[in-house]
């Protein structure tokens, strides 16, 4: 199963998406939604494991958000790097699927902290036929801003977000890319390749100033959950809350396992991080293909080679 690195213009935005293996009509395709900051290479290493766990049977496709990611001067395609709204990147992920993913294409959607939110707004307009599951991974869908998290974030953002892009300003435009890489490597091991790789694709005053505009929208739009959304899908869906995520603590974990208690919400018992890509991709790899394998007999007919 090869892996493309390729851009694309999603919903007039210049998009960096990361695909492994074919799509096609039939077989189903697991569609990633990164958090915050939305750097497919990021979950690389975590595709690498899926599709090692999977036996390589199932397509696999991560999508950047728009605008956190600086595109090559030798990309070809055309295309905007705007500053998105958390309902602009829901569009620009809908206009993905619709333009670039055949309409009888059955879909796994896996979202990672706000890419679930992303996710559950994007259930509105989905054919919900075609979903097979959501997986919610690490879910940040309510009370951003009142998360331990949260409380110290959301006055930084709203205040000071425009340090970041004018302190990466110097390093982006006078320190030669070769350095750089060296910077990353030295402040940043051990961490995967990818994770170094996400890092210099982000570090761009522009992409750095879009990822902290989301962020602050996302701590002024995302308050209570959407229950009546939640209720009209939660047969789809499948949460997955860690143990010490201080974006989505374990009383929201255990407020939504009271409203649906017949629901699949899960509560982490390994420890994994909330960026979980960062040292635990494998591990959580391995669960989230045992909850498809064990789920569906389709996905365990594919991986027996059958």
């Amino acid at each position: 199963m090869g892996i493309n690195f390729y851009w694309k213009s999603v919903f007039g935005q210049i998009t960096y998406i990361i695909q492994k293996g074919e799509i096609s009509n039939d077989k189903p395709l697991l569609l990633i939604i990164p958090g915050n900051p939305g750097v497919a290479d990021f979950y690389l290493e975590f595709m690498e494991c899926l599709a090692k766990e999977s036996k390589h049977t199932l397509p696999m496709v991560c999508v950047s958000h728009a605008g956190h990611v600086t595109p090559p001067k030798t990309a070809t395609c055309c295309g905007k790097m705007q500053q998105l709204s958390l309902s602009e990147q829901i569009y620009h992920k809908l206009d993905f699927i619709e333009s670039s993913i055949p309409a009888s294409t059955p879909l796994i959607l896996i979202g990672h902290s706000i890419g679930c939110h992303m996710i559950l707004q994007m259930l509105k307009s989905l054919n919900e036929k075609r979903i097979l599951k959501c997986f919610f991974l690490f879910p940040t869908i309510e009370r951003m801003s009142e998360s331990p998290k949260g409380k110290v974030v959301t006055p930084l953002l709203h205040y000071f977000q425009w340090i970041l892009p004018v302190f990466t300003y110097p390093i982006y435009y006078l320190i030669p890319d070769r350095v750089k890489r060296y910077l990353v490597d030295y402040f940043y091991a051990p961490v995967p390749e990818c994770i170094a790789d996400g890092v210099l694709r982000l570090a761009s005053p522009t992409a750095l100033k879009n990822c902290a505009s989301l962020a602050n929208n996302e701590m002024q739009v995302v308050h209570e959950a959407d229950y009546e959304l939640l209720s009209s899908h939660i047969d789809k869906i499948h949460f997955y809350y860690g143990m010490e995520d201080h974006w989505c603590p374990v009383e929201f974990y255990q407020q939504m396992k009271d409203r649906f208690p017949d629901a699949e919400i899960h509560l982490c018992k390994n420890r994994i991080p909330h960026a979980f890509v960062i040292d635990s991709s494998a591990e959580m790899a391995t669960l989230l293909w045992n909850w498809i394998e064990t789920k569906y007999e389709y996905f365990q007919f594919k991986s027996n080679g059958t």
